[in-house]
C-alpha cells in the first residue's frame, strides 16, 4: 500500500497533464499530435509545460482549482532533491524533460474504462532515462519495452512509460503506450499542428467520437444519425476546441477542418450590417444555409424541449434568402426597438408573410419603390413597420429606422459602406458575427425594464464570429477581459 501512495504522489505530474484532460511529416513525428494513436478518441495539445506553469495555472488557481493540482505534486518534488515549493518546469527539468516543447495527452475511450497517454520530449535523454527509471524502480515496477522503446510498467498502480530516443511515452496501459509509439513509425498528419500556438486545444474528429460511442447512434424514437453524420464529415475532418489570449483578448474558438484541404469561401460578403443603427449594442448577422438546417432538423427534434422549435427554425431557414440581420437599440412596450433586415428565398411569398404578420392593408407608403406596411397600435403606443423591396425584408417599431435604411436598399442589392461593424469583425465572421457592446447601452431606451442590480453593462463587449478561413470553418467567442479575470468571476457566480 505504502509503494502505491507513493508511487502516485512521485507521477503526480503526469496524472496532472491527464487531469487536465478532465478540466481536455516524415517519422518520427516531428510533433506530439504525430503520435496520435488510431484507437485514442481525443488529444488534449498543451503549448509547453512553462505554458501551463506561467499561463494556465493562474487561471486555474483563480477558478478555485489551483490547490488542487498542487496536491497531485504530493512529495515528488523533495524525492528529486527539489524544494517542496517547487514549480511544474522545475519539476520536469530536474527529470530532463524539455519544458518549453509541446506535450500532448491522449484520451481513450472505451466501454467502462478512460484511458491516458502522454508524449513529452526530452531536453537531456540520458538524465530523463536515469530519473524516470529511478523513480518506477524505486516504486517497484517491472521492465517493459515497446520495440526498441524501453522503459517500466506498474501494473497495480496502473502506469508506465518508454522512451524512444528524445520522447518519452507515458500511459495507464502498455497497449496504449505501445500504440504511441507505433504510430511513431506513420505519423498523424494534424491540420492544426501547423496552426498550433500559445493555446491549450483539443483535437478530434467525428469518426473517433462515433467510435468510441461519445455520439448517439440515434433517437430515443429510432431515428438514425449515421446520415447526419456522414453529411458532416463532408466538410468537417479534424474538430479542434481551442482557448487562449491573442491581441489583448481571451477567446474559445470551435474549429473544423475541411477534409477536402480548404474550406469554401463566401462567394459574397454579409450585407445587412450596413443597415444597422451605429448606436446599437447588439448586433446580428448570420448567412442561412436551409440545406443544413433541413439536414440537421431530424436531430433537433428529437432533442427533448426543442422539437418544436426546431421545426420552426427548419421552416424560417427555407423561407429566407441568403441571409439574417438583427441590430437592437432598446425596449418599447417590451418590445425590442431595432431592426430586423433579411431577405427572402420567394419575393412572391412575402405577401402571404403580410398575411400572417396580420397586415390587412395596401402599404401605408412607398419610399424608393419600397412598400411600407404599418401594423399600427398594436399595443398602447406601440407600432410595427414592415418594409419589402425585390427578395429585401426590413422590419422595425421605428418609421424612422426603416426610412433610413431604405435609403441603402435598391433592387440591385444593399450598398455597401457607413457599416457600424468593426471591418475586423467582418473579416473574421465573414459567414456571421453577434457584437455584444454594453457601451452602447442607453439605459434612457429601456421603456422601464429594470436591470439586475450590480452589473455593469457598460463592462459587456462580447464578440462571436463564424467564419471560413483556409482550410477551417470557425466559431469563436471573445472578450478583451483577460482569462484569469474571467475565471475569477466565474468562480465568484458559482461561490
Amino acid at each position: 500500500m505504502m509503494r502505491m501512495t507513493r508511487l502516485k504522489s512521485s507521477l503526480g505530474c503526469c496524472v496532472l497533464l491527464a487531469a487536465m484532460c478532465l478540466a481536455g511529416l516524415s517519422a518520427p513525428a516531428d510533433t506530439p499530435l504525430g503520435y496520435f494513436p488510431d484507437d485514442a478518441t481525443a488529444a488534449l495539445y498543451l503549448p509547453s509545460i512553462d505554458f501551463v506553469q506561467n499561463d494556465l495555472a493562474p487561471i486555474l488557481k483563480e477558478a478555485g482549482v489551483g490547490d488542487g493540482l498542487d496536491g497531485l505534486i504530493g512529495t515528488f518534488p523533495s524525492r528529486l532533491g527539489l524544494s517542496e515549493t517547487a514549480t511544474l518546469p522545475e519539476i520536469f527539468k530536474a527529470l530532463g524533460i524539455d519544458t518549453a516543447k509541446p506535450v500532448t495527452v491522449f484520451v481513450q475511450e472505451t466501454p467502462g474504462v478512460r484511458n491516458y497517454g502522454a508524449v513529452l520530449a526530452a531536453a537531456d535523454s540520458a538524465l530523463a532515462k536515469e530519473k524516470i527509471k529511478g523513480v518506477f524502480t524505486e516504486d517497484g515496477a517491472e521492465n517493459f519495452s515497446s520495440g526498441e522503446a524501453k522503459g517500466m510498467y506498474h501494473a497495480q498502480g496502473r502506469i508506465g512509460y518508454v522512451m524512444d530516443a528524445d520522447k518519452v511515452f507515458l500511459g495507464n496501459t502498455q497497449e496504449l503506450i505501445t500504440s504511441m509509439v507505433k504510430r511513431g513509425g506513420s505519423p498523424y498528419v494534424s491540420p492544426y499542428a501547423s496552426e498550433a500556438g500559445s493555446e491549450v486545444a483539443l483535437v478530434t474528429s467525428i469518426a473517433k467520437l462515433q467510435a468510441a460511442g461519445v455520439l448517439p447512434d440515434g433517437s430515443s424514437a429510432g431515428i438514425p444519425y449515421s446520415t447526419i453524420y456522414d453529411y458532416f464529415k463532408e466538410f468537417i475532418g479534424e474538430i479542434v476546441v481551442a482557448a487562449g489570449e491573442s491581441n489583448g483578448s481571451s477567446y474559445v474558438r470551435l474549429a473544423m477542418a475541411n477534409p477536402a484541404g480548404s474550406a469554401i469561401a463566401p462567394a459574397d460578403s454579409l450585407k445587412m450590417h450596413n443597415l444597422f443603427p451605429a448606436d446599437a449594442p447588439v448586433m446580428f448577422n448570420l448567412r442561412n444555409d436551409a440545406k443544413l438546417m433541413q439536414t440537421l432538423r431530424p436531430l433537433l427534434t428529437s432533442i427533448p424541449g426543442l422539437g418544436q422549435g426546431a421545426m420552426y427554425i427548419s421552416l424560417v431557414s427555407s423561407m429566407l434568402g441568403s441571409e439574417i440581420g438583427l441590430a437592437l437599440t432598446g425596449v418599447t412596450n417590451n418590445i425590442p426597438d431595432g431592426l430586423i433586415a433579411a431577405t427572402i428565398s420567394n419575393p412572391a411569398s412575402i405577401k402571404g408573410l403580410m398575411g400572417m404578420a396580420g397586415v390587412k392593408d395596401g402599404p401605408k407608403e412607398q419610399i424608393n419603390g419600397a412598400d411600407i406596411y404599418a401594423l399600427e397600435n398594436i399595443r398602447e403606443g406601440l407600432s410595427v413597420y414592415i418594409a419589402t423591396l425585390d427578395t429585401n425584408l426590413l422590419v422595425s417599431t421605428n418609421l424612422d429606422t426603416v426610412k433610413k435604411a431604405l435609403e441603402k436598399v435598391s433592387p440591385e442589392g444593399i450598398k455597401e459602406g457607413g457599416s457600424p461593424v468593426d471591418t475586423a469583425v467582418l473579416s473574421t465572421g465573414n459567414n456571421g458575427f453577434l457584437v455584444l457592446n454594453g457601451s452602447k447601452l442607453d439605459t434612457s431606451k429601456l421603456g422601464g425594464v429594470s436591470l439586475p442590480a450590480g452589473l455593469d453593462f457598460s463592462d459587456i463587449n462580447v464578440l462571436a464570429t463564424l467564419g471560413s478561413k483556409g482550410n477551417w470553418n470557425e466559431l469563436r467567442l471573445s472578450t478583451p477581459n483577460s482569462m484569469q479575470d474571467i475565471a475569477g468571476v466565474a468562480a465568484g457566480i458559482v461561490n
